[in-house]
């Protein structure tokens, strides 16, 4: 997929996030195709952010109480998948990360900081 095809089919904030990270990065396939559901999850949450703007956090129950809306659980899904996605293609945060970190980086930093603060 070029940039081309993914701004054909993405909205606006998809389309930013797929030029914000193929602009400087190359992608093999598989990362491309998981980036293309992040930028697809991305314009979902834009899509959602937007109705629950529109309609508030609260809606009407059937028996007239106040509840909160379908869209504030749905919104929390979306973002949280979007982060996955994200965190699935291990992009690093700047120029000056060599390696994406990973569960296993994550992992041995916390044992060593562990390590650190009982034999310190």
């Amino acid at each position: 997929m070029t940039s081309d095809d993914a701004s054909e089919s993405l909205g606006q904030g998809g389309r930013a996030l797929w030029e914000s990270i193929t602009r400087n990065l190359e992608l093999r396939p598989d990362e491309r195709a998981l980036l293309k559901e992040a930028a697809r999850t991305q314009d979902v949450v834009d899509a959602l952010s937007a109705a629950l703007d529109e309609h508030g956090p609260m809606t009407e129950g059937s028996k007239g109480q106040l509840r909160v809306s379908p869209i504030v659980g749905e919104l929390r899904q979306q973002r949280l998948t979007l982060v996955r996605l994200l965190g699935a293609l291990g992009i690093p945060e700047s120029d000056d990360e060599a390696r994406p970190v990973t569960t296993t980086t994550r992992a041995r930093k916390a044992a060593a900081a562990r390590w650190a603060g009982r034999h310190g």
